[in-house]
């Protein structure tokens, strides 16, 4: 009776306990939206909407969403079809340079599947499964370096990254995972690990090279130059592809989203004052806006405390790629972009993930803990409780 009691703590005490059962509820959740709501058409995760005009051999066996713009996992599809872009499909995507430029999910699944096109949709969802697999076991595996327990893996899935991903097919769990696998390397100290991660997040969305701009800061302050060097040169492979994006697609736009631009940012202080307007008006706008807000204050408090964390702790690769984030925050003047939970809560979803992170370790204050912790739940529950919303009208109609 002894022995069985240990082995089951000891199962219990496994990270890959907990990444599984992460996998489990992930894929048992979209198999249940896509069994209930869409007659079982795993198209349509996707989202892809009848303003664009599909590709040609896609017509056939895809879920077009009716009157609906439908959603970036539509574009990423195309680009997991045609990675190097020699079919053409990349001019049924909206902006060909950036999409294809956040490359990693979309070319993993194409050589998963050997290039079959029968394949490659089943081996995109697989990939996305393997990020929540791989994001929880190493978040797992984190709080145990710090002798916490590996329950904490699960808590991957609450990040609006993940969950928009697991929903609509974008690429950002897979940058949230590598993040999380850097964190983790950094702390056990395997140089390998870490360049490996870096690379692979230039190559997830541009915000991934965020992560290689906070180690190799961290190299230059404390004066070791030559690993700062070293660690920039994962760039170079995004370098490299950016190149042949252009080359290989006349005129696509640039790989800069158009979120981004060089001015001090104002926009979320207007969007936090005047959330969207919507044209329609029912009890649930009212909620919708008071969410909107709260999730706003969140962020605000989340690049607060990610700037005072840079003086108040000791300095890492964690520490500054949050603190960079912030000043992404701080250039973007795009009043749109804050009014749209669903668009900001990708991008910034690394800087919650981050903040997680210091909150598994032993430097905040449980007051400063309650804080982060808070915001990040603040910022996740407007996506989740729009996943809820969107998706259980989908099913009453």
């Amino acid at each position: 009776m002894k022995d069985t009691l240990l082995n089951t703590g000891r199962i219990a005490h496994s990270p890959y306990l907990w990444a599984i059962l992460s996998v489990f509820i992930g894929l048992t959740g979209q198999f249940f939206l896509v069994t209930v709501n869409y007659g079982g058409n795993w198209t349509a995760l996707f989202r892809t909407g009848d303003r664009f005009t599909l590709a040609g051999g896609f017509e056939e066996y895809t879920y077009v969403f009716k009157g609906s713009p439908g959603y970036d996992g539509q574009f990423y599809r195309y680009v997991a079809h045609d990675p190097l872009g020699t079919k053409g499909f990349w001019k049924h995507v909206d902006s060909p340079a950036i999409r294809y430029s956040r490359i990693f999910v979309p070319g993993i699944s194409y050589l998963i599947a050997f290039g079959k096109e029968k394949w490659i949709d089943a081996a995109y969802y697989l990939v996305v499964l393997l990020c929540l697999f791989f994001g929880s076991l190493f978040l797992s595996k984190w709080a145990m370096l710090g002798n916490g327990h590996p329950a904490w893996g699960p808590v991957f899935m609450v990040l609006p990254g993940t969950v928009i991903s697991l929903w609509m097919m974008t690429g950002e769990i897979a940058l949230l995972a590598l993040t999380t696998a850097f964190a983790f390397f950094w702390r056990s100290g395997c140089h390998v690990g870490i360049y490996i991660t870096l690379i692979l997040s230039a190559l997830c969305r541009e915000t991934g090279l965020i992560l290689t701009a906070g180690l190799c800061l961290w190299f230059l302050i404390r004066g070791e130059y030559r690993n700062g060097i070293l660690y920039a040169t994962a760039v170079i492979p995004a370098g490299i592809w950016y190149a042949y994006i252009h080359c290989a697609m006349p005129g696509a736009s640039s790989v800069v989203p158009t979120w981004l631009v060089s001015q001090p940012a104002t926009g979320i202080i207007h969007a936090f004052l005047e959330p969207e307007t919507f044209a329609r008006s029912d009890h649930i706008l009212f909620w919708v806006r008071f969410f909107d807000r709260v999730s706003i204050l969140g962020m605000l408090v989340l690049f607060f405390m990610a700037l005072r964390n840079l003086w108040k702790f000791q300095l890492s690769p964690i520490t500054l790629s949050a603190g960079l984030h912030v000043l992404l925050g701080i250039v973007v003047n795009n009043v749109t972009f804050w009014r749209i939970p669903l668009g900001y809560t990708r991008p910034f979803s690394t800087l919650l993930l981050l903040a997680g992170l210091q909150c598994m370790t032993s430097e905040p204050s449980t007051r400063d803990k309650l804080i982060i912790l808070v915001s990040i739940l603040a910022v996740s529950l407007r996506i989740i409780l729009q996943l809820i919303y969107t998706e259980g009208t989908e099913f009453l109609h």
